[in-house]
């Protein structure tokens, strides 16, 4: 529960190097959906949201269910393994020692441990209705990368992915709870706590290309094989 307000992000519009370009109004990413009021519900509503991806741990889930009932939902409960123990309070005393954390590999750890998680996600892309919204806690992270994962398979451009990436930064300032702020002014937090890390998104991109040759390679290596169905689904041709 990070933001006062909804935060809402078509994920489309950019152009891929074939020429072609990411369709608008198919995927979505947002924060969660446990607090959103009426008028974000309509909202939902008029797109339509068919599908919601829900990346949260399913213990969230459950204490708080999102308030926007699409047709389908696919929970995919992301791990973040470098984290588990780390809660507010241990943060709010500073018994959290930040130097010992991975800060600009927590991307890279995330895929690594959620290879199966990227595998369903692309098979919920194609076998279940869209438009499709994708959502975590904040929106900035877990469902960052899979948005991007998705815009990178696509075959839109590094620069573009990290663009897309960095437009939550103002929504995120802009309503960020008072308790979050506050507890940043009691005890230091790192920067990915609070807002977004450019960084982390390039680096586990790099590590695509180093490790696998790029998207395709990462692809093939987690099983998935309907790439071109992908893009033939989410993919459109430009007009000029």
């Amino acid at each position: 529960m990070y933001y006062k307000r909804l935060y809402l992000q078509d994920m489309g519009g950019l152009l891929t190097k074939d020429g072609r370009r990411i369709k608008r109004n198919i995927i979505f990413r947002s924060n969660d959906l446990n607090r959103i009021k009426r008028e974000e519900i309509e909202r939902l509503a008029s797109i339509p949201i068919r599908h919601v991806i829900d990346l949260r741990q399913r213990r969230y889930v459950y204490k708080y269910p999102d308030r926007y009932v699409a047709e389908v939902v696919t929970h995919l409960p992301v791990e973040a393994a470098e984290f588990k123990g780390v809660t507010p309070v241990k943060i709010f005393f500073r018994r959290v020692d930040w130097s010992k954390y991975p800060l600009d590999a927590l991307y890279i750890a995330m895929l690594n441990q959620n290879r199966e998680k990227v595998l369903k996600f692309f098979h919920a892309l194609l076998d279940r209705p869209n438009p499709v919204l994708v959502h975590c806690t904040a929106g900035k992270d877990r469902a960052a990368v899979f948005t991007a994962l998705l815009q990178f398979a696509l075959g839109a451009s590094v620069d573009d992915i990290l663009l897309s990436y960095e437009k939550i930064q103002d929504h995120l300032e802009e309503n960020l709870f008072f308790y979050i702020k506050a507890l940043s002014k009691i005890t230091p937090l790192p920067d990915i706590v609070l807002s977004i890390d450019v960084k982390n998104l390039e680096n586990l991109i790099a590590y695509i290309e180093r490790e696998y040759g790029g998207i395709k390679g990462f692809l093939r290596d987690i099983g998935f094989k309907r790439l071109n169905e992908l893009r033939e689904m989410y993919l459109e041709e430009t007009e000029y």
